[in-house]
């Protein structure tokens, strides 16, 4: 059998190649939009709001801390904190806390925290404040939920407290450590 590609049907051969790489094309744009996906899916969790809540104290008052430490503003739509531990706060502290906190809609913006009082006096019961556990839904309004369960033990605050500093304390501790630095620079230059 001779192999004469002259009598060779070229039309034909280009569209079986045409099919061929038509066929090729689309496994490879169908996989494509696969890593896409993929792609997209792990950008939203990276850079997704996270909150984080904890229990602050500062002069024998106790704070409710919400912290996002995601990378994308937080929109919560609503808060949800559970009967056992409402009732053990005072009350013109629950009245705050479900008048703020419980019934408007808040924006908490990445690195930056919100701070609710949940209990302004020293309290007898103590121990057994500190025991109740808080529960916390958060209800985003992409429709994540979050859910958190902690007590105020899990934080050990016996004896100590922790400052609760807002924004320019902070940022007068920053420059004063920062003129510390430049101040000890100067002496070694005076020194030489």
């Amino acid at each position: 059998m001779e192999f004469d590609l002259c009598k060779m049907d070229w039309v034909a051969v280009s569209a079986i190649a045409t099919f061929v790489m038509v066929i090729a094309t689309f496994l490879a744009l169908r996989q494509n939009k696969k890593q896409l996906k993929e792609l997209k899916r792990q950008w939203q969790e990276e850079h997704k709001a996270r909150l984080e809540f904890s229990i602050d104290t500062k002069y024998c008052t106790f704070f409710l801390k919400m912290q996002n430490v995601g990378k994308s503003d937080a929109y919560i739509k609503k808060i949800e904190i559970n009967e056992e531990f409402l009732n053990e706060i005072p009350i013109d502290c629950r009245k705050k806390l479900l008048n703020y906190l419980c019934t408007n809609s808040l924006r908490i913006k990445p690195s930056k925290a919100k701070y609710y009082v949940l209990s302004e006096v020293q309290r007898d019961d103590l121990e057994e404040f500190k025991s109740i556990p808080i529960i916390i839904t958060a209800i985003h309004n992409s429709g994540f939920i979050q859910k958190e369960e902690f007590t105020i033990n899990d934080y050990d605050y016996i004896g100590r407290s922790l400052p609760v500093e807002n924004g320019i304390e902070m940022e007068l501790k920053g420059i004063k450590e920062y003129l510390k630095i430049i101040k000890e620079k100067m002496n070694k230059y005076q020194e030489n």
